[in-house]
C-alpha cells in the first residue's frame, strides 16, 4: 500500500476557504443585485474578487476551517448535535467539570483576613464563608471564595 506524502494530499483546507469565501461573496453579490449599469457592474465585479480572495486568504492563514456534517460523514466522524457538540465530546468535558467539582479545596487561611474585619461583622462573615463552603461544590466553591475574598480584602 502507498502512503501519500503530505505534499501529494489536496489541500482540504484551501479547499474550505474557497467554497466559505465562495458562500459569502454570492450573499454579498444578492444584496447588490439591482439595476445596474456596465460601469458599475465592472467596478462590483472587481470588488467581489477582491473580497473573495481576502476572505480565503484570511480563513487559510487563520485555521479557519467549516467541517458541516456531510464532511464529518464522509470521513467517519461522529456526528455533531444542535450546538455543535458530539457525545465524547459532551462526555470528555462532563468528566472534567465533575473531576473540578469533587477535587478538595486548596486551605486557606482565614484568620489574617478576619483581622481587617471589624469585630462587630466577623461573625457574619464566617457565616457566610461557611454557607459557602457547605452549600457548593468544588470548583464552584472555590470561584466563590476566591469572589468574596476579594471582596473583603477591597473593602
Amino acid at each position: 500500500m502507498k502512503t501519500t506524502s503530505i505534499m501529494d494530499r489536496q489541500d482540504r483546507r484551501q479547499l474550505r476557504a474557497r467554497s466559505v469565501a465562495a458562500a459569502i461573496v454570492q450573499a454579498i453579490d444578492k444584496l447588490l443585485q439591482r439595476d445596474r449599469d456596465l460601469d458599475l457592474l465592472a467596478k462590483e465585479t472587481q470588488l467581489l474578487r477582491a473580497i473573495d480572495e481576502a476572505v480565503t486568504n484570511l480563513l487559510t492563514e487563520k485555521g479557519i476551517e467549516v467541517m458541516t456534517d456531510y464532511h464529518r460523514s464522509e470521513i467517519g466522524l461522529p456526528p455533531r448535535d444542535q450546538k455543535g457538540w458530539t457525545v465524547e465530546e459532551i462526555l470528555a468535558y462532563e468528566r472534567m467539570m465533575l473531576e473540578r467539582m469533587t477535587q478538595p479545596m486548596a486551605p486557606m487561611i482565614l484568620s489574617c483576613i478576619l483581622t481587617n474585619i471589624p469585630p462587630d461583622e466577623r461573625n457574619e462573615v464566617r457565616k457566610a464563608l461557611d454557607y459557602i463552603v457547605t452549600h457548593f461544590p468544588g470548583a464552584y466553591r472555590e470561584g466563590l471564595l476566591r469572589a468574596f475574598l476579594g471582596r473583603l480584602g477591597e473593602g
